[in-house]
Formats: C-alpha cells, sequence, structure tokens
C-alpha cells in the first residue's frame, strides 16, 4: 500500500498524460488499495502497479529492483512537449471557491533544446522527455516515469482513460475501510510533494504514512478516523492544520470560562458567567472529568497542528473548552491562592455560541481605552477599518499608543503600519513555491511582498504592540513587519510562527483539510515557521496577577509607553 501511494503522488502531479487530468483520484486511490493489499512479493505488487497505472501512466515502466526494465511503451512524437507547471498546488477535489494564488497548469510548449527557459509559469527550465524520474517505490519495486511527453502541437495526444465501472464498489463514505485508506493516501502525496516546510519540520513523514494507513485500517467508524486523520495533520506542524468533516458540525457551544497554563498549572482566568457557574478565575484545574489536567491537556496538544508549543497550547485549552449544546464537564478546581484550599467539583454546562467570535477571551479594555492621559489602548482584535480611521484623530494627539494584537487582527493593519515609519516597508518574503518536477532540490519561491508607503501625517507617540502564542498568519505578518522595522516594543511572548495563504482540499469520505501552501521567512531569509516574532520585551502571567485580575502584560505595555514620555520631559 505504501508504494502505491508513493506512486500516485508521483504520476498525479508529475505525469502529464490525458488520462491524469481526467481520473477521479479517489476512486483511484480506493480501487488500488484494495488491489494492492493483497500483493505480498515483489512480483505480485509490480504487476499489480503495472496493471493499475497502464490506464493513466502507459510509458511509465514499473519493475522489480535489480532486474532489467519490461518492454516500455513506444512514446509518441511531436514537436511539442507536455509537463505540468505547479504553482503551489491546485487540487481538483476542492468544492471551495478556487484559491486564486495557487494553480496546476498542464502545459504544452514549443519543443526548444533541453535546459533552455521555459515560461514564467516555471521560472526554470523544460523537462527533459529524455530524462525520465526514478523512483524506488520500497518492498523490492522501483518505476521509472517520464515527467514530460513529446507531443503534437497544439493538439494532445490520445490517452486511454480509466473505466468507470473498474470502481463501481467504491463508496465516499469513511465508514468504509478502502475510503479510509484513500483519504489517507490522499492526504500523504499532497503533503509530500507541496508541503513548503519540510525544510524545518522534524517529522519522518514517511513513517507517519505507515502509522496512518494501519490505524485507517484498523478505525471501525468515521469517528475513530477522524482522529486517525488528526494525528497525521498534527506531525506537519502547520499552525494552519486543520481537519473537518462536510458531516459533522463544528461545536458551536462554550463551558463560558477561559483556561491557560499560569506557572506551571491549568489556571482559570476568566468566568464568562459567575452566577452559572461554582468556578471562580484564579482556579486551578486539578482534573477534567476524573483525570489530571494534565494527562488531558496532553492528550488534546497532541491532536493540535502548531509549529510552536504555545499554539498548541492555546488550541489545546481551546478545544477542551468547547463542545456541543447541552454537553457537560465536570471539573475538580482548587483556587491558587492556598494549596491548603478546598478542592471543589463543579459541573460545567456548554451553552451555544452564535459565532466563533463569541469564544470567551481574556477580560480586556474596551476596544478603544484611555489607559492613562494622552495613552490611548487598541485593541485590533475587534477594531474595524471605519472606526480605525475614524479614531485617526485621536492617536495622533495621543502620547502613548498600546495596540493590543493577542490573536487575529479585525482589519486591514496596512491602514496603521505606514503611519508608523518615514520611509516605504514591506512584509516579510511570501514565497510561492514554483515546480515541474518532484523533490525539494526541483522548486523555486516566487517572492511577492507587501510593498507599503508612508502615510501622512505620521503617528508620532511611543507605540507598544502586545501579543502571544494566539496571533498566527495576518497577525504575523504585521508583526513581522513590526519586528523588521522596529515600528515598537513587542511585549509579551513569542507569537504562534505560522503564517502563508492556506489551500484547502477535500479527502474521500468527505474530510476538509487545510494547511498552509505558501512559505513565509523573515526579512532577512531566516525561518518565521516554528519560530515566531519574539517579545523585546517578555511579560507572562503569573498566578498572583490573576487572582488579582490584572492583565500584567497590558501593563508592561503601559509602563513601555508612560516611561517614554516621562524621559522626555512630558
Amino acid at each position: 500500500m505504501m508504494a502505491f501511494t508513493r506512486l500516485s503522488g508521483y504520476v498525479r502531479f508529475f505525469h502529464p498524460s490525458d488520462s491524469v487530468v481526467t481520473a477521479n483520484w479517489h476512486l483511484f486511490l480506493a480501487n488500488g488499495l484494495r488491489v494492492v493489499e493483497s500483493a505480498t512479493t515483489p512480483d505480485s505488487l509490480t504487476r499489480a502497479l503495472r496493471t493499475l497505472f497502464a490506464g493513466v501512466a502507459p510509458t511509465m515502466r514499473i519493475d522489480r529492483v535489480g532486474t532489467p526494465p519490461h518492454s516500455p511503451v513506444p512514446a509518441a512524437a511531436g514537436n511539442a512537449v507536455a509537463f505540468w507547471a505547479h504553482r503551489g498546488v491546485s487540487l481538483a477535489t476542492s468544492v471551495y471557491k478556487e484559491q486564486t494564488l495557487y494553480s496546476s497548469t498542464r502545459v504544452i510548449a514549443a519543443s526548444v533544446a533541453a535546459g533552455q527557459p521555459a515560461s514564467t509559469l516555471l521560472g526554470k527550465a523544460f523537462p527533459d522527455p529524455n530524462r525520465p524520474e526514478r523512483i524506488d517505490l520500497g518492498a523490492g519495486v522501483a518505476a521509472v516515469m517520464p515527467v514530460a511527453l513529446r507531443v503534437a502541437m497544439p493538439a494532445v495526444p490520445e490517452a486511454r482513460r480509466l473505466a468507470p465501472k473498474t470502481f463501481s464498489s467504491c463508496v465516499s463514505s469513511a465508514d468504509d475501510r478502502f475510503t479510509r485508506l484513500a483519504a489517507v493516501a490522499e492526504l500523504w502525496m499532497v503533503m509530500e510533494h507541496f508541503y513548503p516546510y519540510w525544510d524545518v519540520v522534524d517529522t519522518d513523514w514517511w513513517a507517519t504514512m505507515r502509522s496512518g494507513l494501519l490505524a485507517a485500517s484498523r478505525d471501525k467508524s468515521a469517528s475513530d478516523f477522524t482522529v486517525t486523520l488528526q494525528r497525521m495533520v498534527a506531525t506537519l506542524h502547520d499552525g494552519h492544520g486543520g481537519l473537518s468533516h462536510n458531516a459533522r458540525p463544528r461545536p458551536w457551544a462554550s463551558y463560558g470560562v477561559v483556561l491557560r497554563v499560569v506557572e506551571g498549572d491549568v489556571m482559570v482566568t476568566r468566568v464568562m458567567d459567575t452566577a452559572r457557574t461554582d468556578v471562580r478565575r484564579g482556579d486551578v484545574v486539578l482534573e477534567i472529568d476524573g483525570r489530571p489536567s494534565s494527562t488531558v491537556l496532553a492528550e488534546q496538544t497532541s491532536l493540535e497542528s502548531s509549529a510552536t508549543p504555545q499554539f498548541a497550547e492555546y488550541l489545546a485549552l481551546l478545544n477542551l473548552m468547547w463542545g456541543f449544546p447541552g454537553d457537560t464537564r465536570t471539573v475538580r478546581v482548587r483556587s491558587a491562592e492556598s494549596p491548603a484550599a478546598p478542592v471543589r467539583t463543579v459541573t460545567l454546562r456548554a451553552r451555544e455560541m452564535t459565532s466563533v467570535r463569541d469564544t470567551p477571551d481574556d477580560l480586556r479594555p474596551e476596544k478603544v481605552a484611555e489607559l492613562a492621559p494622552g495613552v490611548l489602548y487598541v485593541h485590533l482584535g475587534k477594531i474595524s477599518d471605519a472606526e480605525f480611521v475614524a479614531l485617526l484623530p485621536r492617536l495622533q494627539r495621543a502620547s502613548g499608543l498600546v495596540f493590543d494584537l493577542r490573536g487575529y487582527p479585525s482589519f486591514d493593519t496596512r491602514l496603521l503600519l505606514p503611519r508608523l515609519s518615514d520611509s516605504t516597508i514591506t512584509s516579510a518574503r511570501f514565497e510561492l513555491p514554483v515546480r515541474s518536477l518532484p523533490g525539494t532540490d526541483a522548486v523555486t519561491f516566487q517572492n511577492s511582498p507587501w510593498i507599503l508607503t508612508p502615510i501622512r501625517p505620521r503617528l508620532r507617540a511611543k507605540v507598544a504592540f502586545l501579543t502571544d502564542g494566539r496571533a498566527i498568519s495576518y497577525a504575523e505578518s504585521t508583526m513581522g513587519i513590526v519586528e523588521a522595522y522596529k515600528l515598537g516594543e513587542i511585549v509579551g511572548e513569542p507569537t504562534a510562527g505560522t503564517n502563508g495563504n492556506i489551500n484547502p482540499f477535500m479527502l474521500p469520505g468527505g474530510f476538509r483539510v487545510t494547511w498552509t501552501g505558501l512559505r513565509v521567512r523573515k526579512h532577512d531569509g531566516s525561518p518565521h515557521h516554528a519560530v515566531g516574532i519574539m517579545p523585546t520585551i517578555p511579560a507572562s502571567a503569573t498566578k498572583r496577577g490573576v487572582l488579582a485580575g490584572r492583565d500584567e502584560q497590558l501593563e508592561a505595555a503601559l509602563a513601555v509607553v508612560r516611561s517614554a514620555r516621562r524621559s522626555s520631559g512630558a
């Protein structure tokens, strides 16, 4: 099965035949895995693979390792070359609005000498029809596959198509074993060839395929299989990595409390409605549903895809406090004031939310607040574009500004950043992977950064940005500019360490996968992924501060801008 999965990825994304374009790959994978499961020797596997791929890659040779290749099918002659040009990857299985950033195009181009420039689609050279890809499939079997075909210009040559009747026994429910196996294969081969962060992520992706196929073959239901896929996605260490199912709605209900890890303990930092629960701010959570909270948190964290521990912890605690309306969760808590405080058992009940924006969060000031005379606070996760523009006169008069980006921005931060600089500034490197050949050495990257020219009048106040592990993606695009150009002090904790446009697609069985399809590097070319933005002034919550209802990170930011006022004689 692993050999079939590996070969399917090469053929689907790099063999430019008609049938590759028109094949139903979900069905092809499910049928192929059914066939190769009974292949127990290199000879039987070779025969099975030849039969399965004859219709989609007729010029590919498959043989036992160390034996002479069988007679190849004659390649078509012509005055043009057909090959794949991938900008990221665009998957025909997506049921969502096409991601305009990404594309996968089978190019038919006039033939030129090998090595000459191909086109702006590639930025490299034409793949050479005379240099096929040699693929070690494991299990004693190897393949030789052309990555470019000579064809007539402009017509595309005829190719054998897969017969629909071949797949009549396949179903699309994840309760079906071979549908589950096909989903594992699809997820593995997309990431194998197009995930842009293999150079900084320490994952044995081949071993992940092995464990995924084994678990999928043993899972008893779609629910069991969801956990299998979650574990696979988690090994990507991608903060955008996510999994959902089209028949399983998200649990839009909350238990009404906010949990954070404070000084090593799971702690309640906010209670949304104290009249409906006996849990209080400052309680340490000892157990969740009869199990140690540290154990429950570790298990949930293992299912979260994240590039950094701080974002994984945030996701895990968030998901532990989500459920379906009416669900209950029992916690054992005691106050952090004293280890001798009595332990209390409390039952929490999930209450429906209208949207994800209703998710309980830490208590913060109003989205615009005057923290001290002349010092304005702006919650960048709550304010709108129009509200920000209307606020500009007050921002221009302020002597100190605190921008709170502990989370995701709700407005276009490009309205703010150019007002903090006297010269043109750019974002980090937003790099689109471009390839026509497999292998990490065959990919190039096209950089398309933001270019922001100054906007007058410039905001002259002392500036501090609040951030932490909840800041991801667009928030990190913003904070990366702040970091590179020193537009203000960065107060708090490291960000999530994941940036770049997502590229969602569908798996067999109705699962939707999200992942990062664009590579982002810092201004100096160093990795952003799994690093994030570091604070210039570290600040974290303490148990004493939580018990007192203080926002110690906000206090640190306020001290920064107020000290600047004092030093300037304000």
